[in-house]
This record gives C-alpha cells, sequence and structure tokens, in this order.
C-alpha cells in the first residue's frame, strides 16, 4: 500500500510556528513600548543625616532660622526624647531627623513633599515619622507643662485677687472639630477618667453664663450684666452682683 507524505499537514504546522512566533513577537514589541524607565527621585547627594549636621555643625543663625531654636535646645530636645524612650534611633533614621522634620513643618508650615525631598526620604516615611514626632511631644507635654513645686508663688499667695483661687488647672483634649464650651464641660464631669477636681462639699465654682446651672457650679443669672463692657457709661461695678454669696462658699473657676 502506497502512502503519500502528508504535504499540507507540514504546512500547517510550519504556519502555526510562524504564527506563535509572530506573536511573540507582538507582544514583546507592545510591552517594550508600555515599558516606562524608572528613574531615581532622591539623587541629592546631601543626605538627610548630612543635611542636619550641616545645620548644626554651621552658622548659628542658620539653625534658628531653619528650626526656630538654637542649637543647644534642639540638641537638649533630642536628647531629652532619646533618653527618656520617646523616640530612638533607627537602623536609617536618627532622633535628630524626624525632630528636624517637625520644627520646619510647624514653624515654615512646609508640605510633606518638600520635606520629602530635602530629607530625601519618602513622603510615606516621612508622614509616619512625623506623627511620631507628633506623639513624642505630647507625652513629652506632660512632664514640662507642670508645676516645679506645690509652693505658690509669692506674687499669687500674697495678692487676694489670685489666692486662694485658681488652684487647678483642668485641660480637656482629644476634640475634633468645633463645639461649644457646656458640651466640652458636660462631657468632661461625665467621664470618671477625667478625674475632674470637684469643687468641696457645699461650695460651687462660679463660672461663666455659657456652661449650666448644675450642682456644684454656679453661673451668672440671666439678663445680669457682668462683662467689663457691660459697665461702662460711668456705672459702678458691683463684685459679685450676679450671686448669692449668703452662707456659701465660692471658687471662681
Amino acid at each position: 500500500m502506497n502512502v503519500e507524505p502528508n504535504y499540507y499537514s507540514s504546512s500547517s504546522f510550519l504556519n502555526e510556528e510562524e504564527d506563535d512566533d509572530m506573536f511573540f513577537l507582538l507582544m514583546f514589541v507592545k510591552n517594550k513600548n508600555n515599558y516606562i524607565p524608572k528613574e531615581p527621585r532622591r539623587i541629592s547627594m546631601l543626605t538627610s543625616d548630612a543635611f542636619i549636621k550641616e545645620i548644626l555643625n554651621g552658622n548659628p543663625r542658620t539653625c534658628y532660622e531653619l528650626f526656630r531654636m538654637d542649637r543647644p535646645a534642639f540638641t537638649s530636645l533630642c536628647n531629652y526624647l532619646r533618653t527618656h524612650k520617646f523616640l530612638t534611633n533607627s537602623r536609617w533614621i536618627t532622633v535628630e531627623e524626624p525632630v528636624g522634620m517637625f520644627q520646619l513643618i510647624v514653624g515654615h508650615n512646609v508640605r510633606i513633599r518638600v520635606i520629602a525631598d530635602r530629607f530625601q526620604h519618602s513622603t510615606e516615611t516621612v508622614d509616619r515619622q512625623f506623627k511620631e514626632i507628633v506623639r513624642a511631644i505630647c507625652r513629652l507635654g506632660k512632664f514640662i507643662i507642670c508645676p516645679q513645686s506645690n509652693e505658690e508663688h509669692p506674687r499669687i499667695a500674697n495678692n487676694t485677687k489670685f489666692f486662694p483661687y485658681f488652684k487647678f488647672t483642668f485641660v480637656d483634649t482629644g476634640w475634633e472639630g468645633t463645639a461649644n464650651d457646656s458640651q466640652v464641660f458636660l462631657d468632661a464631669l461625665q467621664r470618671p477618667e477625667n478625674n475632674f477636681p470637684w469643687p468641696p462639699s457645699g461650695g460651687y465654682y462660679l463660672v461663666d453664663s455659657d456652661y449650666p446651672c448644675t450642682l456644684g457650679f454656679l453661673p451668672p443669672y440671666r439678663t445680669e450684666r457682668y462683662h467689663l463692657q457691660d459697665f461702662r457709661g460711668g456705672i459702678v461695678l458691683k463684685v459679685l452682683k450676679s450671686y448669692s454669696i449668703i452662707d456659701i462658699p465660692l471658687f471662681v473657676m
């Protein structure tokens, strides 16, 4: 039995190979045309650490103008944050760098993208470092914003306008947006974790008219004048006219 060669099958196979080669060639050309060569963005020879060292070792006026504090103050702040573990040196970033970023952003209203280019870091790194330094500064404030001693200053203790009033300071933070005084006041009273210093038993704090009249807090009577501008025109100002002070210990708040 004679079998003739299948020329048509061989030709078809070769055509399929050519089609495959052409397909891969077209895909290669398409991908090459879509390829965008990557170029490094942070190419400055002055790195973040070198920039900080240049400022601290340069003219003292430059440090004050850029960081809004002199070199001893800047160095002391960095050392204090590092000593008390508020901030620590990482593998690539020292404590001085986020402090410098913070001072430039807060002191000059500089945008994060500008800081990223100046310190040769990504915007994500600058944003993360800025949040860390803000948290560290807030924690530091609890140690800095406090009386140095429990004794009253002679100017306050010997003046009846001040003593025995204003013997404590209470700060309620964390509100976002706008809130009226009464809303913040009631929130501070209703949250036990705030540990609000209430007046002594039977006593009252004298508060502004914006605050509610509740147990322990006494605002002025309605329609009564008590602001300084309300007594213009030669009208005699009577002290505590708006309050009933008969047998009630009052504490100015």
